[in-house]
C-alpha cells in the first residue's frame, strides 16, 4: 500500500511538472534578437544595390555580353573571354542580367510595392519603387527583347511561377505610363526616408531622376512610335531633368569596397578588353571630347614591353577601336 502511495505521488509530481511546461511557452520561444518584419526602405535599398552588379564573376560576364554584344562599347580580346564573339554560344555570359534582375532586383522591388501600396505614410517610397521597377525592366527588355513583364515576379504574391512573355512594344508603353504616373505622384510634403541609399530621401532629386528616365524611355521609341515618344519626351523636359552631377543616381561605396567593373577594366582583366570599333568611331564622328579621357593607344607597339610610353597617346585622331567578334586568336 505504501508503495502504491509513493507511486501515485510520483505520477502526480510528473503530471504537475508536464502541465506547467506549457505555461507562457510561446513567450519563451520568441527570438528577441532577429527581426520578424523588415522596413520596406531596407528592401528597396537592397534592390538598388543588386542593380549595380556587386558580384565579381557576374560583373565579368555582364561586361562580356552586355557591354560587348548588346551595347558594343567594349569587346573581349583575350580568347578566355570570347563570349562576345558571334560564333560562340556561351550561356554563362548571357544569363547573369536575367538571373540577377528577376531573382533579386524585381523580387525585392515588388515586395516593396506590395508592402507600401496601401500605406498613406509611404506613398513616396511606393512611387520610388515603381520608378526603379521601370528602370529594371528597361534593362531587361533592352538586353533580351520580349520578356516576362505583366506576370513577372508574381510567384509569391499571386502564385504565378511560369509567367508569359510580353512583346517589347507593350512593355515600353507600360514603362512610360509607370514612370510618368509615379514621378508626378512624388510629393516632398509627404513623409520621406533618410535611409534612402540613393538620394537620402530628397524628393526633388527623385523627380529629376524619374523625368530623366522618362526621357530615356521616350527616346527608345523615337524611331518606332514617334508620336508617343514626342508626348513623353515633352512631359519629361517640362517636368525637370537632371541639372548636374549632383543629381546622378550613384550608389556611393566606402573605400573598402571593390568596384568590380573598374577592377576588371583597369586591372585584373585590363589586357582582355578593348574599346569596340562602333563605339570609338561614334565618338570620333561626333568629336566627343570624352574620347581623350577614356582611350589611349600604343602607336606601333606589338605587345609586352612595347606597350608603354613614349608610344602611348590619348590623341582622339589616333584611336582605333577593335572590330566586334574577334579575339587575340582570330584577329
Amino acid at each position: 500500500m505504501k508503495n502504491i502511495k509513493i507511486y501515485m505521488l510520483g505520477m502526480l509530481t510528473v503530471i504537475c511538472m508536464l502541465s506547467g511546461c506549457d505555461k507562457d511557452f510561446d513567450e519563451l520561444n520568441v527570438n528577441t534578437v532577429d527581426p520578424t518584419t523588415l522596413d520596406p526602405q531596407f528592401i528597396m535599398n537592397r534592390a538598388i544595390i543588386e542593380s549595380t552588379y556587386p558580384d565579381n564573376f557576374a560583373t565579368l560576364q555582364m561586361l562580356t555580353y552586355n557591354f560587348g554584344i548588346v551595347q558594343q562599347i567594349i569587346t573581349p580580346f583575350g580568347s578566355s573571354l570570347s563570349g562576345g564573339n558571334y560564333n560562340i554560344f556561351n550561356p554563362g555570359n548571357t544569363t547573369p542580367v536575367w538571373i540577377n534582375f528577376y531573382r533579386n532586383v524585381l523580387k525585392q522591388n515588388f515586395d516593396v510595392i506590395e508592402k507600401t501600396k496601401e500605406d498613406n505614410n509611404r506613398t513616396n517610397l511606393y512611387n520610388q519603387a515603381r520608378i526603379w521597377k521601370a528602370y529594371a525592366f528597361m534593362i531587361l527588355t533592352d538586353t533580351y527583347g520580349d520578356i516576362p513583364y505583366t506576370e513577372a515576379a508574381q510567384g509569391f504574391i499571386s502564385g504565378i511561377i511560369q509567367p508569359k512573355y510580353d512583346k517589347q512594344e507593350i512593355i515600353y508603353k507600360d514603362i512610360l505610363k509607370e514612370i510618368d504616373e509615379a514621378t508626378v505622384a512624388l510629393d516632398a510634403s509627404k513623409p520621406t526616408s533618410t535611409g534612402d541609399i540613393l538620394y537620402g530621401g530628397d524628393i526633388i532629386k527623385w523627380k529629376r531622376f524619374g523625368y530623366s528616365l522618362l526621357l530615356r524611355a521616350g527616346m527608345r521609341l523615337s524611331k518606332v512610335a514617334p508620336d508617343i515618344a514626342r508626348t513623353y519626351v515633352t512631359k519629361a523636359i517640362a517636368g525637370g531633368l537632371m541639372q548636374s552631377n549632383n543629381d546622378d543616381a550613384i550608389l556611393r561605396h566606402t573605400g573598402l569596397y571593390n568596384n568590380w567593373i573598374a577592377v576588371h577594366l583597369t586591372a585584373r582583366e585590363k589586357a582582355n578588353f578593348y574599346l569596340a570599333k562602333p563605339f570609338v568611331d561614334f565618338l570620333k564622328n561626333k568629336n566627343d571630347p570624352r574620347l581623350a579621357s577614356i582611350a589611349y593607344r600604343h602607336v606601333g607597339a606589338r605587345s609586352g614591353a612595347e606597350q608603354a610610353p613614349p608610344r602611348t597617346t590619348t590623341d582622339p585622331a589616333q584611336q582605333i577601336g577593335m572590330p566586334m567578334g574577334f579575339d587575340d586568336v582570330s584577329i
